[in-house]
């Protein structure tokens, strides 16, 4: 299930049919995986061989997801996947676990589900990765009696009645599960929950409780065989464990036992006919290879010129929006820069500049003669033309108009 920072009570699946058995399965799923996306990657909803899921195809199984528990890092910056235990007392407290927090988290569901289905031996436990060692730590952390209490019949069996709740149960000797299942990578190294079952076969106590469920409850180790590329199927492993729930003597609908017996990595899905073989080409010649260099050499002269034309014909529509928008601002200019223009145009020549143009030859006159006077320093040496002397013009030096300005001319009388 997905990693919560906070637990909830587990994901349920309910058994479709009578509830003859409990398939508890811890798994860890990223924290973004959605409520909405969890019923379709649970493993009830996983898809064997024949196409149909697990849920289908054992109607009679409760299925049970326990939420694991994200964690801070520890000190040095490794992950801490202890994902099923440090649970608070608050969320003890929403899981209504029966025990509290004097037993670990996965235990007490486990004897939960086996009160519902009348017998610790009606509960499969299954994990994968990480979850597989949790679900297996699990199998070793019953409650334990005492010497002196296992050598009394009735507390014995008071206590197998208390936790385990099989009515047929009056000895240590008889404690079980239904199965274990433990999923790993391929070709991994062995895990630990691997070992503690290999170690347990040899040193195991008939007596001590741990030991008895860890010996007698029947294992299966799935190694690899994940899903392949098709929605039609989840992998072998979901086969292999479909198979082991079979052996079990839980009942599969839909399954046909007249099939050979199932090799999970030998078969596919879906049986499909081998894709033809593609002849190989035949070499082409040196002829054939130039004349394709050419061919290749055209169509990327022919793409160049397609974008120059297509880079001018953008350019000459930009030039005429821009035009046109000079067009409109010429027209929505105000009216006093339009009449500032219209002032601004060329003046024709008025009475006035006619009569004052004798004047001004005048004046260019005597400037060209007193130029001429400085560059004299002899007075003996100067020409006889410009020793005479200066008198001011006594005609001319004021237009008709200037003295009608002044006020000071007079028409004749006739």
């Amino acid at each position: 299930m997905s990693l919560r920072e906070e637990l909830i009570l587990p994901f349920i699946v309910e058994a479709t049919e009578d509830h003859s058995h409990t398939v508890i399965f811890l798994h860890r799923f990223p924290q973004e995986t959605t409520a909405e996306e969890l019923p379709t990657k649970v493993l009830s909803a996983k898809l064997t061989k024949n196409h149909k899921t697990l849920a289908q195809q054992f109607p009679t199984i409760r299925w049970i997801f326990p939420y694991p528990k994200l964690h801070a890092n520890d000190t040095n910056g490794r992950l801490n996947n202890q994902h099923w235990k440090g649970l608070s007392t608050e969320e003890v407290e929403r899981l209504e676990l029966p025990f509290g927090p004097a037993l670990p988290y996965i235990t007490q569901i486990v004897f939960r589900e086996a009160q519902l289905a009348d017998g610790l031996d009606k509960i499969i436990l299954r994990g994968q990765g990480d979850g597989a060692i949790a679900a297996h730590d699990a199998c070793t952390s019953f409650p334990e009696l005492s010497e002196a209490h296992r050598q009394r019949e009735n507390i014995e069996k008071g206590f197998l009645g208390h936790f385990f709740h099989n009515p047929e149960w009056t000895k240590l000797e008889q404690l079980k599960m239904a199965g274990f299942v433990g999923m790993h990578a391929q070709d991994g190294r062995a895990t630990r929950d691997e070992s503690d079952y290999i170690l347990s076969r040899r040193t195991s106590n008939a007596r001590i409780v741990n030991h008895t469920i860890l010996r007698q409850t029947p294992h299966k180790f799935i190694r690899g065989g994940y899903k392949t590329q098709t929605i039609t199927w989840d992998g072998p492993r979901i086969d292999a464990f479909a198979s082991f729930l079979n052996s079990l003597g839980i009942t599969r609908h839909g399954f046909d036992k007249q099939l050979p017996s199932l090799n999970p990595g030998a078969l596919a899905p879906k049986v499909r006919q081998a894709p033809e073989e593609q002849k190989a080409k035949p070499e082409i010649t040196a002829q054939q290879r130039h004349a394709l260099e050419i061919m290749e050499s055209k169509k990327a002269d022919e793409e160049a010129r397609r974008r120059i034309l297509m880079r001018i014909e953008e350019d000459k529509r930009n030039r005429k929006y821009r035009q046109e928008d000079k067009r409109i601002a010429r027209q929505q200019a105000p009216v006093k820069d339009t009449e500032k223009v219209i002032s601004a145009g060329p003046r024709e020549p008025s009475v006035e500049s006619e009569e004052a143009e004798p004047e001004r030859e005048s004046r260019s006159a005597n400037w060209g003669r007193k130029k001429r006077l400085h560059g004299w320093e002899n007075w003996a040496t100067m020409p006889e033309e410009l020793k005479m002397p200066w008198e001011p013009q006594k005609e001319g030096s004021m237009s008709e108009a200037q003295l009608k300005a002044l006020g000071i001319w007079q028409d004749d009388v006739a």
